[in-house]
């Protein structure tokens, strides 16, 4: 289903600490509905992405509700990042707008983070659909856990203590800015894991 209202999807401002409160309870409601154990995001941490413009945020553009929201991590000196935290208002479930803030997260990490790895764990399929648009590739779960830099500064990611515990049901998929390029450490390894 799309979108039958007026939307705006655009990098977070102070103007949007307003609806920290709403995106951390559906942030928590969402992840006890899916039986992930996590702890609460504070109010500090989305802060502090909007406040570094690392955030995304979609609204509707004729009651100024939240409708969607996402942002980035970044660690290891700009080297890797994840997208994180995407979470869309139930009210506005199905309509194409978790796509638009993706789409929009995406472009922001080319412009910002030219040369990191840009990792994703999710058991969604919409998510991993939207991330095989992007140009992402599957690489087996092994290559994202066997690195501990990833390890060390992945914590934020809400299914962090599954990966820990071995859940197999995750798909890791990795963008890559130089994946294309012959010297390509994971490139090489998941055209090998696509053919298996």
């Amino acid at each position: 289903m799309e979108t039958d209202f007026n939307y705006n999807v655009r990098i977070a401002t102070p103007d949007d600490y307003k609806y920290i409160t709403e995106i951390i309870d559906e942030l928590a409601n969402s992840a006890a509905q899916r039986g992930i154990s996590i702890a609460r995001r504070a109010p500090e941490y989305i802060i502090d992405k909007i406040d570094n413009q690392l955030a995304v945020i979609a609204t509707n553009a004729n009651t100024g509700q939240w409708v969607g929201f996402s942002c980035l991590e970044v660690w290891e000196h700009k080297r890797y990042v994840t997208g994180t935290a995407l979470i869309i208002s139930p009210m506005y479930r199905n309509t194409g707008i978790s796509r638009k803030i993706k789409h929009l997260l995406f472009q922001h990490y080319l412009e910002n983070y030219p040369e990191a790895t840009l990792f994703s764990i999710t058991k969604s399929e919409a998510v991993i659909r939207i991330n095989k648009e992007l140009g992402y590739i599957k690489v087996p779960n092994s290559e994202v856990l066997n690195d501990v830099l990833f390890l060390t500064g992945n914590n934020c990611l809400l299914n962090y203590a599954d990966l820990l515990k071995g859940e197999t049901d995750y798909v890791a998929m990795i963008y890559e800015p130089k994946q294309f390029s012959e010297n390509s450490r994971v490139r090489n390894k998941s055209m090998a894991f696509q053919s298996m």
